[in-house]
């Protein structure tokens, strides 16, 4: 072969060569694959939990509504009997801190006559007050002597729990103890381990005793005192929780 040749087939496979190694230089610098991550397994369980407490503040909205032909003679009439309605408040043992008003309104109040104009009348006022005290507070005697005083509007009696979070906390504990028993029942059925836990929701909350209603208390006179019971509230709380295994 003929010098010129050799040259030729030389030049020939260094071409090759210097191809073969950039593609392995860029094959080398391909991303790696992202490694495969497994499927988790769970187990959904939901837990729940109730407290039987008793209350510890009972919560009044009481008030009194007047009616008169001008708006300044109903607010008038309105203010004598609300003073009254807080003086006999405070001398039955409600500190004024316990007292609050939480609603004030004056409106007109019309006649509906059967195919005429509707006519003016008069105006109401309402003033409405939240109370706020003791569950050891005698209830029924506060409300009898509201009514003496010229409260003519009781519109809800409410025992509750001044500090929830004490009692949320410890029911929620055992909520989530009550999960991981249902968990590790059912784990040990399916022949499978625990390893942790993906999430948990929390649902659930104070359940307060149903409050008592009253309608309107004009000129109905108590012979005896108001009854009032305070019971006890249910507190629940729920949680569900997925456990990996």
């Amino acid at each position: 072969m003929k010098t010129r040749d050799w040259i030729i087939v030389l030049a020939a496979l260094a071409i090759v060569a210097a191809s073969s190694i950039n593609m392995l230089r860029a094959q080398d610098t391909k991303p790696a694959a992202a490694a495969e991550v497994p499927e988790e397994h769970v187990i959904s369980v939901n837990g729940e939990a109730q407290l039987s407490v008793k209350p510890d503040i009972v919560v009044i909205r009481i008030g009194v509504t007047t009616q008169a032909t001008t708006a300044q003679a109903s607010m008038a009439e309105n203010a004598t009997r609300m003073n009254a309605l807080i003086a006999a408040l405070s001398g039955a043992g409600v500190k004024k801190e316990e007292m609050r008003t939480v609603s004030f309104n004056v409106h007109p109040v019309y006649e509906y006559p059967h195919n005429a104009v509707p006519k003016l009348v008069g105006f109401r006022t309402t003033n409405s007050l939240l109370v706020t005290v003791s569950a050891e507070f005698n209830v029924g005697a506060l409300l009898d002597k509201a009514a003496a005083a010229g409260s003519n509007q009781i519109d809800s009696v409410s025992y509750q729990v001044k500090d929830l979070a004490k009692y949320r906390d410890e029911a929620l504990v055992k909520a989530m103890e009550d999960a991981r028993h249902r968990a590790d029942v059912l784990a040990k059925a399916a022949g499978v381990t625990i390893k942790g836990v993906k999430s948990i929701v929390e649902s659930g909350g104070y359940q307060p005793r149903p409050e008592y209603e009253y309608m309107r208390m004009a000129a109905k006179t108590v012979a005896d005192q108001t009854p009032m019971l305070a019971g006890e509230l249910t507190i629940q709380f729920n949680v569900t929780v997925q456990y990996i295994f």
